[in-house]
């Protein structure tokens, strides 16, 4: 009676601890809203090129992006895009008069981006833009941008750049991407976006022109990356 007793007592036990660590394994492995409290930290940044109609003219914007990546899934940082090369533009003055100059249109912002299923060879993301652009007219164009430092004081004193259309806008772009893990510290996506613009301020010459007035930077654009980081 005895054995048996003490071979129950041993088989409780056992069963005791086996169902412990069960337990304990079964917690590590719970599924929570909020992880399970170790978070990854890590950065990232990378170019982004994108190709997008701004004032109806087919316009490359190369970029850059970066900031901090949390759990290789939700990123936080800064982004920044402009039109290259510059393009011309012919435009009236105040006084009407014709001039051909080069404008730029440039934008960037605060950088939100969330991953879906990160360590999938192929996976997805959705990206937001918010900040602020501006559009500028310069006292050169393009013809004669290489000359320009021969002539650049006779420029200035002709000129003045307050006398050149520019404006200042409000930019919100979402953004879907299609994304592939290329390396540990490498991935290449492809972008679909759409840019929001509101504007809040043009100066005179800009508002006199209705060709500007009616410009719209605004539309779809697709783009090509390249992030880096510790993903």
């Amino acid at each position: 009676m005895r054995k048996f007793i003490l071979l129950t007592v041993i088989a409780l036990l056992n069963f005791s601890f086996a169902f412990a660590e069960e337990s304990t394994k079964q917690a590590d492995e719970t599924e929570t809203l909020f992880g399970t409290g170790k978070v990854k930290y890590s950065g990232f940044g990378g170019v982004h090129f994108k190709y997008s109609s701004v004032d109806k003219q087919g316009s490359l914007l190369p970029g850059a992006r970066g900031g901090l990546l949390i759990d290789n899934t939700l990123g936080i940082g800064l982004a920044g895009y402009t039109t290259f090369p510059f393009q011309d533009i012919t435009y009236k003055d105040l006084k009407d008069s014709s001039f051909t100059r080069s404008r730029n249109f440039s934008y960037g912002g605060l950088f939100l981006e969330y991953i879906a299923y990160p360590h999938k060879l192929l996976h997805f993301t959705a990206n937001l833009i918010l900040g602020a652009g501006a559009f500028n007219v310069n006292n050169f164009n393009n013809s004669n941008m290489m000359n320009r430092h021969n002539n650049w004081g006779d420029t200035i004193n002709t000129y003045n750049n307050s006398q050149y259309p520019r404006a200042l806008y409000f930019i919100a772009e979402p953004e879907i991407t299609a994304e592939l893990n290329v390396s540990k510290y490498v991935k290449v996506g492809l972008s679909v976006s759409y840019r929001f613009v509101s504007n809040v301020y043009a100066n005179d010459v800009f508002n006199h022109n209705q060709n500007l007035k009616d410009m719209k930077l605004g539309g779809l654009s697709s783009g090509l990356y390249f992030n880096f980081g510790c993903f």
